[in-house]
């Protein structure tokens, strides 16, 4: 069993989510006077008390107690609003126990994802089922909707060059307040199969601090290109000069030509499923 922490530390979004839910529907059942009296096999307090389990465990919070106490709510309330999003939060339980045919069950009936993590599970899932076909259309169409939401963002220009072996998606951002918002990213993706890779280049605020104890306050932001693949990642380069377009793209795209030329495939060994380990880097938004 490969237990993913990804999974325990997500707990707290899942209960705003599960709690939007319920005001949500509170407030559809009684602001529609057709939907007034409509029976439902539970209620709100039934929905509370499932929110409580994951949010107040009485047990180590594993996968496994997760999954149980998910499939308890599912198996009790078939017929609540809140099952797709419970059905997500089973289907990852069980991708972090390697139950790749129970998560396909659950995934099965949570579609379309919210989230990027639970793309990345998804597709990893079907990989480790051997859908391989299916697990690539799932990255295809999570880039095509990543993109989309990209492009509505006024902070970020997204251009698209098709290069051998895939395609490379450019991320420019507008100039942030801080020190760690990001500056530019590269996203490589694969024609056939494989994982995206990307290229970022920013400066982490924690390290620019602690360089400006040593160099003095008004030493300029530590700036970093690294390269994120679905489960390593490699610092390519650190200075605090100011890095020109062109060496950046150059970096990014001898490192991502590189990379198309073998991209990972890797779905895990031995019936374990490894879903990527940072997919909002992978597939990087504006900077917050």
């Amino acid at each position: 069993m490969s237990f993913n922490l990804s999974l325990i530390k997500t707990l707290g979004r899942w209960a705003l989510a599960v709690l939007t839910s319920i005001i949500t529907t509170f407030i559809g059942l009684y602001g529609d006077p057709f939907a007034v009296g409509q029976e439902v096999d539970c209620g709100l307090q039934d929905v509370a008390a499932w929110q409580t389990q994951l949010t107040q465990p009485s047990e180590e919070a594993s996968p496994a107690y997760v999954l149980r106490v998910t499939e308890g709510f599912l198996n009790a309330c078939p017929g609540r609003p809140e099952t797709r999003e419970a059905r997500r939060i089973a289907a990852m339980a069980a991708v972090d126990l390697d139950d790749a045919d129970r998560a396909l069950s659950h995934f099965g009936e949570a579609l379309p994802l919210p989230t990027l993590q639970a793309q990345f599970y998804y597709a990893a899932t079907l990989l480790a089922a051997g859908e391989h076909d299916e697990a690539w259309a799932v990255r295809d169409d999570m880039i095509e909707s990543w993109s989309r939401k990209v492009k509505r963002n006024r902070a970020v220009t997204l251009d698209k060059a098709t290069v051998p072996g895939g395609r490379v998606y450019r991320l420019t951002y507008q100039a942030g307040e801080h020190d760690g918002d990001f500056r530019m990213a590269f996203v490589a993706v694969p024609h056939d199969g494989g994982w995206p890779a990307t290229v970022t280049l920013g400066a982490d605020r924690q390290i620019t601090a602690f360089h400006r104890l040593r160099a003095g306050p008004e030493a300029k932001p530590l700036r970093h290109i690294d390269l994120y693949r679905c489960r390593g990642r490699r610092l390519l380069a650190r200075t605090d000069k100011a890095l020109s377009l062109e060496e950046t793209r150059l970096a990014a795209e001898t490192s991502l030509t590189a990379y198309l030329a073998n991209p990972d495939t890797e779905f895990g060994a031995d019936g374990t499923i490894s879903p990527c380990l940072w997919p909002e880097r992978l597939l990087p938004g504006p900077p917050r």
